[in-house]
């Protein structure tokens, strides 16, 4: 993925996803995450994004609203589902 420089809107709902770490660092301005089982925790891993405006997140392991802490630096950020 990381050679389709231009991809701007990634979708892997329902993909039985546990973690972010070793997503691919593409410029996006849209991920959808729904559906899979991933921690809040690992939101961080979505911090390398600078221009991501909208994630979708629903239906995964948040536990808390502390855990979305790390989206705060995330100036592009507009939605969260």
């Amino acid at each position: 993925l990381e050679q389709i420089k231009n991809l701007q809107f990634l979708s892997l709902n329902n993909c039985g996803l546990k973690s972010l770490k070793n997503l691919p660092h593409l410029d996006l301005i849209k991920i959808e995450l729904s559906d899979n089982k991933i921690p809040g925790s690992e939101l961080e891993h979505l911090k390398q994004y600078k221009n991501i405006a909208r994630i979708k997140f629903a239906n995964n392991l948040v536990s808390s609203l502390k855990e979305l802490d790390s989206l705060k630096s995330m100036e592009h950020l507009q939605s969260l589902d």
